[in-house]
């Protein structure tokens, strides 16, 4: 789930997998001896691509957390457990509002 990662995460990951696909088309050029691609093109290839994803997953991003902190989009949860940790759990979640999640209810065990 996307909900609980930091956008820095995703753009990470997002620039790994990008620049492993870039490593992969380098070394299928080079092995099949292919040489009518420019450096240039494939550095701006590599350049737009990676600057176009990094933009539209921050556009989507922004917009999530938006809808999530208006109440839309949620993830409904249900704690159980003692009552000091479930009230620290209910307000961890509640700090966090755009991370999406919602405290249906709750019940308290029997703790020592």
């Amino acid at each position: 789930s996307m909900r609980r990662r930091r956008f820095q995460e995703i753009a990470v990951s997002l620039l790994k997998a990008n620049s492993t696909g870039m490593l992969i088309l380098i070394i299928c050029l080079y092995s099949f001896k292919i040489t009518d691609i420019s450096r240039i093109m494939m550095g701006l290839f590599y350049f737009f691509s990676t600057t176009l994803l990094l933009l539209n997953k921050l556009a989507v991003y922004q917009i999530l957390s938006h809808y999530r902190k208006v109440g839309f989009n949620y993830r409904n949860i249900l704690i159980v457990g003692s009552r000091n940790r479930a009230r620290d759990v209910i307000q961890a979640i509640d700090a966090h509002a755009s991370a999406g999640f919602r405290v249906m209810g709750f019940t308290f065990s029997a703790g020592p």
